[in-house]
Parts: C-alpha cells; sequence; structure tokens
C-alpha cells in the first residue's frame, strides 16, 4: 500500500529568512501575544491573527472550545483536531469572525486598520484584502487557514494562532511559515484553551510545534500521533489501519513486505496459484470490492 512512496527531502529554505520562535501560551496568557503583537505594529511591522471561530458567537464559541478540549483530554482521542484547511469551516457563517475583527480593531489594535480574510469571500475581494495587506494599507489581517500556503509577506512578523488545540500538526507548521519570512525573526504565539497540567495528544501536538521548526519531524510525528489514513478507502486519520504492523516504528518490516510484493507481481500477479492461495484469500476478503481480477467480481 505504501511501497511506491518516495520521501524527497528539501533540506534548504528558498527564502532564507530570519526564522521564527513558536511559544504555545494558555488562555490566561493571551494577553502577551497581543501586547508583542501590538509592539511589532508600533515598529511599522505587520501581524495575522488566525481563528477558528467562524459562525459561533462568544457565548456558543466559548462553550465549543471548552467542551472540544474536554473531550481531547478525557477520551483521549483526536477530538481537538478540527481543522486541517479552509474547506473545514463549510457550513459556518462568518459572524463570530467579523465580530473578532471588529473587537480587535477598537480595543487592542486601535488606530491601526484591522481586515478580514476567509473562504467565504469571493475571489476579488480576497485578492483585494491580500494587496491592502501586501502594500501594508492594512496592518493586521485576521484569517482563516485561507492563508496556510502561497502567501508572502516578509514585513509580517507576529502570528497568533486562537485555540490553536482545535489544529492538525501539519496545518499549525504551515501557518507559522507566514512570519519571519523576511529579515526581521518572526514570532508565533499559538493560544490554546488545554489544561497545562493533562498530557494528551493535542498537548503532545502543541509541545511537539513549540520544540521544533523542522517540517520532516512534525511530519513523523504527526504520523505518530494521528497514524496513517486509509489509502484505499476514506479515512484520512485515526488508529493503525494496518493490522501486524506501525508505519511509525516498523520501517524494516514495510521495506521487506515492500520487496515481497514486487516478487509476487513478478511472478505471481493474479495470485492463481496453489502456493498464493492463502494471499488471494485474504486479498478478497479485506478488498475483494477494489481488487475485481483477484475477486472475480
Amino acid at each position: 500500500l505504501f511501497g511506491n512512496l518516495t520521501l524527497s527531502y528539501l533540506k534548504e529554505r528558498p527564502n532564507k529568512g530570519a526564522e521564527r520562535t513558536t511559544q504555545v501560551l494558555s488562555r490566561g496568557r493571551a494577553q502577551e501575544a497581543y501586547d508583542a503583537a501590538r509592539a511589532a505594529l508600533d515598529r511599522g511591522e505587520q501581524v495575522y491573527v488566525v481563528c477558528p471561530l467562524v459562525g459561533l458567537d462568544t457565548e456558543e464559541r466559548d462553550k465549543k472550545a471548552k467542551k472540544s478540549s474536554e473531550d481531547a483530554e478525557d477520551k483521549y482521542d483526536f477530538a481537538g483536531i478540527s481543522i486541517e484547511a479552509d474547506g473545514d469551516y463549510a457550513g459556518e457563517n462568518i459572524k463570530a469572525a467579523e465580530t473578532h475583527a471588529k473587537v480587535l480593531q477598537e480595543t487592542i489594535f486601535h488606530g491601526y486598520n484591522v481586515a478580514l480574510l476567509h473562504g467565504k469571500l469571493n475571489n476579488a475581494a480576497k485578492q483585494q484584502t491580500m494587496e491592502e495587506f501586501r502594500k501594508g494599507d492594512v496592518q493586521v489581517l485576521v484569517a482563516t487557514t485561507v492563508i496556510e500556503v502561497g502567501v508572502d509577506v516578509p514585513n509580517a512578523t507576529v502570528m497568533i494562532i486562537e485555540n490553536g488545540e482545535r489544529f492538525g500538526l501539519a496545518t499549525l507548521h504551515q501557518l507559522r511559515g507566514r512570519v519571519g519570512r523576511g529579515s526581521v525573526p518572526g514570532s508565533c504565539f499559538v493560544l490554546s484553551q488545554l489544561s497545562s497540567s493533562k498530557h494528551t495528544v493535542a498537548s503532545d501536538r502543541l509541545e511537539s510545534l513549540e520544540k521544533s521548526n523542522d517540517g520532516f519531524t512534525l511530519a513523523e510525528e504527526d504520523l505518530r500521533l494521528r497514524h496513517e489514513g486509509e489509502i484505499l478507502g476514506l479515512r484520512q486519520h485515526g488508529g493503525v489501519t494496518l493490522r501486524f504492523v506501525d508505519l511509525d516504528a516498523d520501517t524494516d518490516i514495510i521495506e521487506a513486505a515492500h520487496e515481497d510484493a514486487r516478487e509476487l507481481l513478478r511472478y505471481a500477479p493474479t495470485l492463481s496459484s496453489r502456493a498464493t492461495l492463502p494471499l488471494r484469500l485474504q486479498v478478497v476478503e479485506r478488498y475483494g470490492n477494489i481488487f475485481k481480477e483477484v475477486s472475480g467480481g
């Protein structure tokens, strides 16, 4: 299933910027992040605020965030991961994000221009907002994961990610890559609702993000925490899908199995011989609805 995947390692950044630091803060320390953002603005720099609050008013948002955190801690599952891309906001309205941007404009970032960017804007509006941010006419961009890739504003030096426990590790890593792209070091603050006294999958995810800037290291950690998805199926993560091996721990077994599979494809591609009959029956049982030639369907 995974043997034909090839890893390509990019060892150097395309733009050797000033890099960035990442700090995970509890909700009670949010003011530290916003103070740093305000200081950056006063220096003439720009700020991102990434928010997963689309579609919830303040009270409902707080209840849902608290429940999500409790679920992630009590069940030790993946309940905290609900946002991997901007498409995960589908079906929700933007009232809360608009409210959040308005509050920031009127309070912490008073005197600076705050704009809102999210996936439900039409392309022309998105491009206009981003162009205003690139030119510096907008100093604070409140956004969803629509800024995850392809956005390059070297003057943006601070990012604040609200409710960081709700984002996947890969998404968090991509998001923070939007700052520290120029000559000034970047700072990423991840605000979390999780209790600092409990270790959960979500807290492990945030701890990994704080400790490492290496995308390959984080990809391996993401695999360890969430496990692989299905190649022949719809599930993208959650639980080991192979019966006897773990992709994270059993690389040598997987490589050996891949060599065996190559030999089978060379000498017994339909598994029709007596020697391969047990394997054929297993394939029919597990994948007969996909491999019609083997199953006879």
